[in-house]
């Protein structure tokens, strides 16, 4: 008797066991959608916990949960949070470190409804969609810090005076003088950063003296600058602080 006594004891204890797991399993699949869309205000690296949001736009109940509320949102990661990046029109697994300062991005948090808006950034996300991904171009990244020199709207290129980069950049640069001219096309995105965060803009708002950082990507580590040049830059930054330069290999320039 005692025996079946603890033998139905230890089932029962492998049965709460059990939906506690399943519990915590399904933690994320709880409530409804909270979709939200912006563009990161910086990359959050490996294994990030944390992504930092300037939203833009998002479904309703996630416009609703944002009335009132400062921007920009952080939003919680855990390891359960999906981390996807588009290709083409594909979504793929990726990993926290495929999203870059400026990306636009989609966060979804599933929740109650009409969860607060400081409940659903401490909810840890349910995925967390790089959209920039689509348009990113395959190669090696090579980065200019630059002060903006001119700009033709019309031949769509940026004169600039080359100032610092990455190692890849620099090397480019090796033997050539530091004023030169990028081209850019429809596909570029510009981005002034204002109060801290990166907000789209028009190639017009740039003008003489701004300070640029320019990303462009070649074949090759060694590919040459003129190859560079006549390649459509993938991002031109206005104003972007320092520290995120830094985390695409940038030198710091001599002061």
């Amino acid at each position: 008797m005692f025996r079946t006594i603890r033998l139905t004891a230890a089932a029962l204890a492998v049965a709460v066991a059990g939906l506690a797991l399943a519990g915590s399993a399904s933690a994320h699949a709880r409530g409804i959608p909270y979709e939200f869309r912006g563009t990161a205000v910086v990359a959050p690296g490996t294994g990030a916990t944390q992504l930092q949001v300037q939203v833009t736009g998002g479904d309703r109940v996630a416009l609703k949960a944002l009335l009132g509320a400062a921007q920009p949102t952080t939003f919680t990661a855990d390891a359960k949070t999906r981390w996807l990046a588009v290709q083409g029109n594909t979504p793929v697994l990726a990993a926290s470190d495929t999203v870059l300062a400026g990306d636009l991005v989609r966060v979804v948090v599933r929740a109650p409804r009409q969860t607060a808006i400081g409940t659903l950034a401490a909810t840890p996300a349910a995925s967390v969609t790089d959209l920039s991904a689509r348009t990113r171009p395959s190669g090696r990244l090579f980065l200019f810090g630059a002060t903006a020199s001119a700009i033709d709207t019309t031949a769509h290129t940026i004169t600039v005076d080359v100032n610092f980069g990455n190692w890849r950049g620099l090397f480019a640069l090796l033997g050539q003088p530091v004023h030169q001219t990028f081209t850019y096309d429809s596909n570029t995105v510009f981005l002034k950063w204002r109060h801290g965060v990166p907000i789209g803009v028009a190639p017009s708002v740039i003008h003489a003296g701004d300070p640029l950082t320019l990303r462009v990507f070649g074949p090759v580590w060694n590919a040459p600058l003129a190859g560079l040049l006549t390649t459509p830059l993938w991002r031109v930054k206005l104003g972007e602080p320092m520290r995120f330069a830094l985390r695409d290999g940038a030198e710091v320039p001599a002061t």
